[in-house]
């Protein structure tokens, strides 16, 4: 059988066929209707959970979690973060309780000690995960941690993966560029 004969060459082509194949070798299941998989829209990602989810809604879940940090509303945490969120990455801070009361206990020490804005550089989405370059600022204008302030001005650059599951993020994963956080919190001396 050559590859004509299969039918589609190209990846999404591909993607299709094996799904109807699939469907139609499926057992009728209540809970979907006869299917095992729907076939994406354009501009759709399939979840874990085999769930329609919007990319473009991930990516304004994120920007929404930003923005409501910068406005210091923790509360809203509540809404957009899973209770049994788990943070791969936290903030070195002793004594941090686990899932969505540990990410509130960090972003209070941020805003007291740091407090500033996001701004988000870029963001790449796929299935139901979002990565995005962002750019933290403000002011080391009070304790953080145990570091007291320094008054310099705070400018680091950090990439951050979101997990998101049912509309809420359930996971992060981060890098942050640590050098720089740590000689603008006066913790590594500058050459003069």
């Amino acid at each position: 059988m050559t590859a004509a004969s299969r039918g589609p060459t190209d990846q999404a082509g591909l993607l299709e066929t094996r799904v109807r194949a699939l469907n139609r070798n499926a057992k009728p299941d209540h809970r979907r209707r006869g299917t095992i998989a729907r076939i994406p829209e354009r501009g759709e990602a399939m979840s874990v959970e085999g769930h329609a989810a919007s990319i473009e809604q991930n990516k304004a879940l994120i920007r929404r979690f930003y923005a409501e940090m910068d406005r210091g509303n923790i509360d809203a945490m509540d809404e957009l973060v899973a209770e049994n969120y788990l943070n791969h990455h936290p903030p070195p801070f002793p004594g941090l309780a686990p899932g969505r009361e540990g990410l509130k206990q960090a972003f209070r020490m941020f805003l007291a000690g740091t407090p500033g804005t996001h701004e988000i550089l870029d963001q790449i989405a796929e299935g139901d995960r979002v990565v995005t370059m962002l750019r933290a600022r403000g002011k080391h204008a009070g304790e953080m941690a145990g570091i007291p302030p320094t008054g310099n001005d705070m400018d680091v650059t950090a990439i951050a993966v979101h997990r998101i599951r049912d509309g809420v993020i359930v996971e992060h994963w981060g890098e942050v560029d640590s050098f720089a956080l740590m000689t603008q919190l006066g913790l590594i001396p500058t050459r003069r």
